[in-house]
């Protein structure tokens, strides 16, 4: 059998058409527990137990390197825990580095090319699968998260925005979680532009998050502005007039973020 010809069509179509014609139930670019999925593949085993396998497609013309893995390796661990994630794949068009391999064989993430994937359809078949098969998820809303990455604020982000962000059915983005070929400021303006809705976290007066915000206030785009309560810490100046959520715990944040999050969709 010959390799499937999807014309225009990306890699995570070829991958998915892959996994429908093996009899799987797929999904494309979703939501899960507010990370973005490039695939999401379920099997129902004879037992009965369902396998969910998440799947990550890079169509980069270079091979994948390590930092794509280890990527991976943090969502995958992070929605293992939630028992929402069974098995995680990678998929390449032109394969993987030496160490990508060895930190994939680590992590338990199976790698594969896309030269491998066999599938023998029409274009009727495709026409008939692209129907069915849940393409893109255009009614989830993107998130895009500005907030220090020094781990004191891991609870603030996992906890506090991407589960509440979740539960919302938004996909979030932090910068460092996104792997590009681009300069870092043209993927931050690029990332903004694709947001619906930017959060940043103004704790600090972070020169990083200060930038991504006057950004998105450039853009007009829906911004929320939190702060953690600190007595000693006042609000920069210049967005000092404007309407932050001020939390002092996680609980607090969650609270206050889903409710924040409700009023702009309403």
């Amino acid at each position: 059998m010959d390799y499937i010809n999807l014309g225009n069509y990306q890699l995570e179509e070829r991958v998915a058409f892959y996994y429908y014609k093996l009899g799987r139930k797929v999904k494309v670019d979703v939501g899960l527990a507010g990370i973005q999925i490039d695939i999401l593949v379920k099997e129902k085993k004879a037992c009965g137990t369902e396998i969910t396998t998440i799947v990550k497609c890079k169509g980069y013309s270079r091979k994948v390197d390590v930092s794509v893995v280890k990527s991976m390796a943090s969502s995958f661990h992070f929605l293992k825990q939630k028992r929402l994630a069974d098995k995680a794949i990678i998929a390449s068009i032109s394969g993987f580095s030496k160490q990508s391999k060895i930190v994939a064989a680590e992590y338990g993430i199976e790698l594969i090319k896309a030269k491998d994937l066999v599938v023998n359809l029409d274009y009727k078949q495709r026409k008939m699968i692209s129907n069915k098969i849940k393409i893109r998820n255009n009614k989830a809303k993107r998130i895009f998260v500005a907030i220090p990455f020094s781990k004191e604020f891991h609870d603030v982000y996992i906890l506090g925005i991407r589960d509440i962000a979740d539960k919302l059915g938004a996909i979030v983005e932090r910068v460092d979680e996104i792997e590009h070929n681009d300069e870092i400021i043209d993927m931050i303006r690029k990332q903004i532009d694709k947001s619906d809705i930017v959060i940043g976290d103004t704790s600090g007066a972070n020169p990083n998050v200060m930038y991504e915000i006057g950004l998105s206030h450039g853009k007009n785009k829906p911004t929320i502005l939190m702060c953690r309560k600190n007595k000693d810490e006042k609000l920069p100046f210049n967005i000092s007039g404007t309407n932050h959520i001020i939390y002092e715990t996680i609980v607090d944040l969650r609270c206050k973020l889903k409710n924040r999050l409700k009023s702009i969709e309403s």
